[in-house]
């Protein structure tokens, strides 16, 4: 009802606040139902009052106090006492240090599968899959789950090849057939091989009420095909500011958002938050296309918002240049007090001008950067919110300025109108919706038709471990294991 209440009455703006108050409570791990392990500094179990602080809930009196709560609490609490402690385990990358000793381990004694559990989460929030992944194998071995299977999985992508992740997948789904989040998984990394039409035949084995109940509870489902409906016949090309409900930028709203992303991108892992996936990802692939194509020499990113990746590859590349271009005059205000180098600059421009005729001051800022040497625009999640028409013209108008690169970090993830998975070359349509305000673009098509060839393709899913509980719509939060983000590389021909 509440949620209801909420789609219902609430203005984008009041939305927008949900939705940013929930992601921090969530980034600190006090978004789960019933116990809570800090705050309340104590909780009672009835008579017995458990005295729990801050500072010492993850400490050698932590852990005893918090086990010994554990063995007089209801089932009910004890999933949500386990529940609660992955969380802060996932949300500090040192609590590994104390539960890897032996002396942690002793205190666990009558615990062993919640301390391989436990362990296995601490690592892997720490940056260390191989040692996650040999926690979470003791831990099958003790006590065989759906959850330990999924966890295994995880750090399985991250340390082996995709053909051994897809084999103990198959044989997970063997012990445990009716499970979603390990079905989704497993046509995830079907589709990342290449395998599209096993990957669907995957998803068609997931009950169907799976799939229909989140197409009827995705937020924005129907507005956005008729919206991308439209867009694609009327070839519109600028998307009205209210069709971006919380996602549109404001001078008023930068700064909020702006920060969440300096903090997930500096203070966390990728295997903690997918924030700081895309932080990661975005840094390595342009590392990656840099040492590879040495004659880039400007790096121009299109909808840059916070710079830190862009600012710690200027660091790494003194030899090339980093442009940052976003609309509003905050971010580059933002970007110019956190960020300080020789190499890197930032511009409150709006890089689709370059499509129009009559206007130039982009097109004559790309000219002057041009005459250092060969350039790259790169954009990040941010054509997932342009309509198709603008895309298109902005490829061919990057060509017609004789941009030789274009690379791209965007959706390539499960429509939640057509939940199957679709390459470049099956798609039904130039675009298709995603969920919420987002669209799937057929960036080969449009690149194609502009003069360029892909050169690097590349698909990533998300690096974070666990998908518990549910969006503000009510849809499993596991249902992104089944998402991806392609990364690519084109070249002028």
């Amino acid at each position: 009802m509440l949620r209801k209440l909420i789609k219902r009455f609430a203005s984008e703006k009041q939305l927008e606040k949900i939705v940013r108050t929930k992601q921090f409570l969530k980034d600190a791990g006090l978004l789960q139902p019933g116990l809570r392990i800090m705050p309340p500094s104590s909780f009672r179990v009835g008579n017995e009052v458990i005295q729990v602080s801050p500072a010492s809930s993850l400490t050698l009196s932590g852990w005893r106090k918090l086990l010994r709560f554990y063995k007089m609490a209801s089932p009910r609490e004890k999933d949500e006492f386990r529940m609660q402690a992955r969380a802060m385990l996932l949300a500090n990358t040192s609590s590994f240090v104390l539960l890897e000793t032996a002396y942690v381990k002793e205190i666990f004694k009558d615990f062993e599968a919640m301390y391989f559990e436990f362990l296995g989460i601490a690592y892997y929030a720490a940056g260390e899959p191989g040692k996650a992944l040999d926690s979470f194998r003791q831990l099958q071995a003790i006590e065989p789950g759906e959850k330990t299977s999924l966890c295994i999985a995880r750090c399985l992508i991250q340390v082996e090849d995709g053909d051994r992740v897809i084999t103990f997948l198959q044989r997970a789904l063997q012990d445990w057939p009716d499970s979603g989040p390990l079905g989704l998984t497993l046509a995830n990394a079907l589709f990342r091989a290449g395998q599209v039409s096993q990957a669907n035949e995957v998803l068609r084995s997931i009950k169907p009420d799976v799939f229909s109940r989140v197409q009827n509870l995705a937020h924005n489902r129907e507005q956005l095909e008729e919206e991308v409906k439209e867009a694609l016949a009327q070839k519109t090309i600028v998307r009205p500011a209210e069709k971006l409900g919380f996602q549109k930028y404001t001078e008023e709203s930068v700064q909020d958002y702006w920060e969440t992303l300096f903090y997930h991108f500096t203070a966390k892992t990728r295997f903690q938050n997918g924030w700081s996936d895309l932080c990661y990802i975005t840094e390595k692939k342009i590392s990656d296309y840099l040492d590879k194509y040495g004659d880039i020499k400007t790096v121009v990113n299109f909808g840059v918002f916070c710079a830190v990746p862009d600012y710690r590859l200027a660091l790494k590349y003194p030899d090339k240049n980093f442009v940052g271009i976003d609309r509003e005059l905050k971010t580059k205000q933002l970007n110019d007090a956190a960020f300080a180098a020789t190499n890197i600059s930032f511009h409150a421009l709006d890089l689709v001008d370059i499509i129009y005729e009559d206007r130039y001051e982009v097109k004559n800022f790309l000219a002057l950067e041009r005459e250092k040497g060969e350039i790259v625009v790169f954009h990040a999640r941010t054509t997932t919110l342009i309509y198709p028409e603008a895309v298109k013209q902005l490829y061919k108008a990057c060509a017609k300025q004789k941009i030789k690169y274009i690379a791209l970090y965007e959706n390539m993830a499960l429509s939640r109108t057509h939940m199957q998975y679709f390459d470049f070359d099956t798609m039904p349509a130039d675009a298709i919706p995603y969920f919420s305000v987002m669209m799937i673009h057929n960036y080969k098509k449009y690149l194609e038709e502009a003069g360029y060839e892909i050169v690097e393709k590349e698909l990533w899913g998300y690096s974070e471990l666990l998908w518990e509980g549910k969006d503000l719509y009510g849809v499993e939060n596991w249902m992104a294991l089944g998402d991806n983000h392609i990364c690519l590389l084109a070249k002028l021909k």
